[in-house]
């Protein structure tokens, strides 16, 4: 996608890059030890937490179109929730939230919410998908490869959404550059909190 505000978040998280495409950023997931019921609950508890953020906005946003698109993108964390929930235990509790999302949740203006909720952390976790699906493809299980794989490709889809709903708006400079910094703060956050679950 050939965005300016998508380019300039990419490039104001480059720092980051590093910690979201090695193998690394699965021992800040889970652990020195990997294993496969471990990583297909970093989606469940990734789900269950957006999932929830985008309902609650789903009833609080007043914009009529950002309103629809954060039903969508709650009906299809539903989804992931239950394509990842078959491959765990049915006593498995999700975790919810986390600074990133605390502060996710904490927005209350549309543009905000979008910068936020669809772009910094639709980057965070389709990285995250992505490292995974990685791991998969390396131990020869095509089934979760292919199911990160989708995963992954819908968190794109969401950042697309929520670039494509920004640049539709008549922003001025200023409120631009505040959208950009709200989405790079997003992954910010979550670059912060992962490094430090180790430490």
């Amino acid at each position: 996608m050939d965005s300016t505000i998508l380019k300039i978040v990419r490039e104001r998280t480059r720092s980051h890059r590093d910690l979201f495409h090695s193998r690394s950023l699965l021992e800040y997931l889970v652990g020195p030890e990997p294993d496969e019921q471990q990583l297909v609950a970093v989606a469940g508890n990734s789900a269950y937490s957006a999932r929830g953020t985008f309902t609650r906005w789903t009833y609080s946003e007043s914009d009529k179109i950002a309103r629809l698109a954060f039903a969508t993108a709650a009906d299809r964390r539903q989804a992931h929730l239950e394509r990842v929930g078959s491959r765990l235990p049915s006593s498995m509790t999700y975790r919810d939230g986390g600074r990133m999302h605390d502060f996710v949740r904490a927005q209350e203006e549309t543009t905000a919410r979008l910068a936020t909720g669809f772009v910094g952390r639709g980057l965070i976790a389709s990285h995250a998908y992505e490292r995974i699906k990685a791991f998969f493809a390396e131990s020869n299980r095509s089934d979760l490869e292919s199911l990160f794989t989708e995963l992954a490709a819908d968190e794109r889809e969401t950042v697309e959404t929520g670039i494509d709903l920004l640049e539709e708006r008549d922003f001025e400079e200023g409120r631009r550059e505040e959208v950009v910094s709200l989405a790079v703060r997003t992954v910010d956050i979550a670059a912060s909190e992962l490094t430090e679950s180790i430490e």
